[in-house]
């Protein structure tokens, strides 16, 4: 259905981080062209997300995978632009 978004992109973050902003910019500006949902989540709500995403925040998970340390380059963009669309692909 058109202009519902289906596909949700996690994107691990904390308040405070600069390139956390700019990466999220960056994936809000891949929304323009794709239809998807952005969960932000702190990495200090639980200890395990801060022990596992501390040193490489801002992160976005897409379903297995987990793109790291961004503001991201073009190539990692390119990247998640494929898994979000395989994915928008393969839940119809």
């Amino acid at each position: 259905m058109k202009g519902v978004p289906t596909k949700t992109v996690t994107f691990y973050t904390k308040s405070g981080c600069h390139l956390c902003e700019e990466a999220y910019q960056q994936l809000d500006a891949l929304r323009t062209s794709l239809e998807f949902n952005i969960d932000q989540v702190d990495i200090r709500s639980t200890d395990e997300l801060y022990a596992e995403y501390r040193a490489t925040i801002p992160a976005v998970r897409i379903g297995d995978r987990v793109f790291i340390e961004g503001p991201f380059a073009q190539d990692v963009l390119e990247e998640i632009r494929r898994e979000v669309t395989e994915q928008h692909a393969n839940s119809h």
